[in-house]
């Protein structure tokens, strides 16, 4: 399907905003890389400080081809601490058909974390739906306002 198309299916099953911008433009998952980075590594980084590019810029042929190729184009988030604090982006990258995001399909979504301790740490999910992503973001929600005696803050 042409990428209208394809935004329309996402907006049908509940996955794509109505207004689609912040998913074409990389602003859902750079929100997103920004609260993980926050929460996981523990240095502060804002959207704005993250090296954004979405996928509305994609040539077709570019995605079909390497598709073919076994290298798919998967739009990738990334944080790491560095010397100087934290390095974060999201933007479309081809991938091996080794990694492990190649096996990531239509609407599933996986993180890959690297520790020192945990190199290849992975968490993933199948087939979000609006009442799953409304339940992730309850959860997230009730974690931000319990302290870390795990009671709720007044």
């Amino acid at each position: 399907m042409d990428f209208e198309e394809a935004v329309q299916a996402a907006q049908t099953v509940g996955i794509a905003e109505t207004d689609p911008m912040s998913d074409v433009d990389g602003w859902d998952a750079t929100l997103k890389t920004a609260i993980l980075a926050n929460v996981l590594i523990g240095l502060p980084l804002r959207p704005l400080e993250i090296a954004r590019e979405g996928i509305g810029g994609l040539d077709p042929r570019v995605v079909r081809r390497a598709r073919a190729e076994g290298r798919p184009v998967k739009l990738i988030c990334r944080a790491e601490r560095t010397a100087a604090g934290l390095s974060a982006s999201v933007r479309p990258e081809q991938i091996s058909p080794d990694d492990p995001l190649a096996s990531v399909r239509g609407t599933a979504t996986m993180l890959c974390l690297a520790t020192d301790t945990l190199t290849g740490l992975i968490v993933g999910g199948t087939e979000p739906s609006p009442r799953t992503t409304a339940y992730g973001l309850l959860s997230d929600l009730l974690q931000i306002v319990r302290d870390d005696s795990g009671e709720a803050k007044d």
